[in-house]
């Protein structure tokens, strides 16, 4: 082999070094050698423990913060409210300590996500404090740290234009509740493991009105518990019919966002969607006929429908090609039923 093959240059600091020295643990060919690497790394944790802080809170105090920096400003109404007023702040809490507060709190010594828990967590004191409604938005892996960040749910950017029936009698969903604003709300977490601490950046351009908020009465969260094995826009339309209490302004995502919780409570039993479906059929009595655990995992089941068919005067069994449903004899059956009711034959792929 020539020393041009041996040989490889560094991006970061430019010699010439040899290739098994740009390796990483993995065995991956990086772009800098290793010795390279590692001053980045040691700079990095030096600049990172340098690193000026900012106020430093507890975690408890986090409510307070924010509801009196809204309220020292001027320039808004009597709700706080103004379209040339903006709140921005930035404040660091100790990680432990929030991390404690919520193992207790879910009566737990570990869990699963706890990342995903800590937003959760933090966005929801934030709420207690200014009023407005904050949604998920992306999660960023760096080098030393997590940043999480959430968008107020009137930002312009979310807003979506439905697909709609181009015949109104036909349009299942009442109109949108929210306005939309520019007022390019952000909440930025960023967990820093290794320094045992969060910081939060919180910033809203335009103090706009909040957005009202229909809740979902126990009326309707008891029927769609009865009637967990309907879609949530079938759900949706006998609401309608029946006229149960809060049918006025009930949309259909309300409807399948509370489906999806009563879904998950009666059939999930385990985070792994694999792993469930077996404990699943277990307590069915199901037989499992196929099981392959790969890259491309499948499970196959019988139930007492298969020993059926034979008896049963078939013209045929179809399947159609996006797998949502299954045509049985001329009669539509919705695949979803095929998962949550343990009647049918299914390999799930």
């Amino acid at each position: 082999m020539s020393n041009q093959q041996q040989n490889k240059i560094c991006k970061g600091c430019h010699c010439t070094r040899e290739s098994c020295e740009f390796l990483n643990e993995k065995g991956d060919i990086l772009k800098k050698y290793y010795k390279c690497r590692n001053n980045i790394k040691r700079s990095r944790s030096i600049k990172n423990k340098n690193r000026n802080p900012d106020v430093m809170i507890n975690y408890i105090d986090i409510t307070k913060t924010i509801y009196n920096s809204l309220t020292s400003l001027s320039n808004n109404n009597e709700l706080y409210e103004g379209e040339n007023t903006e709140l921005s702040m930035s404040f660091d809490i100790e990680l432990s300590t929030l991390v404690n507060a919520i193992l207790e709190n879910n009566g737990s010594e570990n869990i699963e996500n706890i990342n995903s828990e800590i937003g959760r967590y933090i966005v929801s004191l934030i709420l207690e404090g200014d009023g407005y409604m904050w949604v998920y938005h992306i999660r960023s892996e760096k080098k030393d740290s997590l940043l999480l960040t959430y968008y107020c749910n009137c930002r312009v950017d979310l807003e979506k234009q439905p697909t709609k029936h181009s015949l109104l009698d036909k349009q299942r969903d009442t109109p949108s509740y929210l306005k939309w604003y520019h007022c390019k709300g952000t909440i930025n977490i960023e967990i820093l493991s290794s320094l045992n601490y969060i910081n939060i950046k919180y910033s809203h351009k335009i103090l706009h009105s909040r957005p009202v908020h229909v809740k979902t009465t126990p009326e309707i969260q008891r029927f769609i518990q009865d009637n967990i094995n309907c879609l949530a826009p079938e759900i949706w339309r006998q609401i309608q019919e029946n006229k149960i209490k809060g049918y006025e302004n009930i949309t259909v995502q309300q409807i399948y966002h509370w489906w999806s919780i009563e879904t998950r409570k009666k059939y999930c039993r385990d985070s792994d969607q694999l792993l469930s479906s077996k404990l699943l059929l277990a307590e069915f009595n199901q037989e499992i006929i196929v099981n392959i655990n790969s890259s491309t995992p499948a499970l196959g089941f019988l139930t007492d429908l298969f020993y059926q068919l034979s008896q049963i005067d078939l013209d045929a069994i179809e399947i159609d090609a996006t797998l949502e449903q299954i045509v049985w004899n001329g009669n539509y059956i919705l695949l979803w039923e095929c998962l949550m009711v343990p009647d049918f034959l299914l390999v799930i792929f």
